[in-house]
């Protein structure tokens, strides 16, 4: 599992250089390179402000706020996503600032959490049809 993550994180930055040197040209890379930072430092900041003034309410009201702190956690990925140097991370980071693909991430993060608490734990419950007894 190390030798495949040196890989990937040694690899993709590699894939990444060659591309932006031999494939496009140098001043379209500039521009992107700005372009990406001006958008993504805009988009961050107006999200990330949405998300935590709907936080706010959603405390202020007495509702547990796990969606909203689940797109707050997203937001800020992909803030560090943004700041981190490549082409790659920088596109991840804009499509994890897209509120439909963060709802969807956050759907999908949801049903699994779900899923892992109303999970059975091995040896402590026996799952018997019809039967309400628990082994202990």
């Amino acid at each position: 599992m190390f030798w495949r993550m040196v890989l990937i994180s040694t690899l993709i930055p590699l894939l990444e250089l060659f591309f932006l040197y031999y494939v496009l040209p140098k001043f379209f890379v500039l521009f992107l390179t700005v372009i990406t930072g001006i958008l993504g430092a805009l988009l961050l900041y107006w999200q990330g402000r949405r998300s935590w003034d709907q936080l706010n309410r959603q405390l202020d009201f007495g509702e547990t706020p796990t969606a909203t702190a689940l797109n707050g956690g997203l937001i800020l990925i992909a803030g560090a996503l943004l700041i981190t140097p490549g082409l790659m991370t920088a596109f991840l980071g804009l499509l994890l600032l897209v509120p439909l693909l963060r709802m969807l991430v956050v759907s999908f993060l949801l049903l699994r959490f779900e899923v892992y608490r109303h999970r059975p734990k091995s040896g402590n419950a026996s799952p018997t049809a019809g039967s309400d007894t628990f082994d202990v």
